[in-house]
């Protein structure tokens, strides 16, 4: 029937919004350190931040 749905594979809505890299650089300048990250690159990354 076609009833699946679309665009899923779309650039916009695969990968993370926010590099890592600009992430560990934003925590570290908010006194935070980066202890755990799961799924990083994806949609569903999750990160656990620690003060320092």
């Amino acid at each position: 029937m076609g009833r699946a749905p679309r665009g899923v594979a779309d650039p916009a809505w695969v990968g993370a919004a926010v590099e890592m890299d600009a992430l560990a650089a934003t925590a570290a300048s908010a006194g935070l350190r980066l202890e755990r990250v799961v799924g990083a690159g994806t949609q569903f990354c999750a990160v656990l931040a620690r003060r320092v």
